[in-house]
């Protein structure tokens, strides 16, 4: 193989000839490529189709098992869920000791926010830094700067 390279480099480094030359190692090491692909193709097709064959087989023997797993989770994330729930509507269950949950019929109770000035989350003009709180004013850093 070195040497029908080196012969096919030193015919077209001597300008012999160069369109058959290149056309010949081509069609030659294409040639050689398709018998490689063909063997190893063939060759190998009883091997792939076990491999295949195998991965089926175990496909399916795991399959009952893929099932009960999919099931026990699915019965798992309910069981949590419900848990989660219950301890929701325990730790927010309406004074007085009505039942219901978070759901129960009557008034809801809403908490109403006391703001005073200054306090970034209550006063729209409030600065976060510390300042002036001016309308238009823009961010200061407690020290009249922007």
């Amino acid at each position: 193989l070195v040497m029908a390279i080196a012969v096919f480099m030193i015919l077209n480094q001597l300008g012999i000839a160069q369109t058959i030359v290149n056309a010949t190692y081509i069609a030659l090491i294409g040639a050689v490529a398709l018998g490689a692909a063909l063997a190893f193709g063939l060759g190998g097709r009883d091997a792939a189709a076990d491999l295949i064959n195998s991965g089926y087989r175990k496909a399916q023997q795991n399959s009952d098992q893929v099932q009960a797993d999919l099931q026990a989770g699915q019965q798992r994330a309910q069981a949590e869920a419900q848990q989660y729930t219950q301890q929701y509507t325990q730790q927010h269950a309406p004074a007085g000791g009505a039942s219901g949950g978070a759901y129960a019929a009557g008034p809801s109770e809403q908490t109403t926010r006391v703001t005073q000035p200054g306090d970034p989350y209550g006063d729209p003009y409030a600065d976060p830094y510390g300042g002036t709180g001016a309308p238009g004013a823009g961010p200061t850093r407690g020290n009249g700067r922007p």
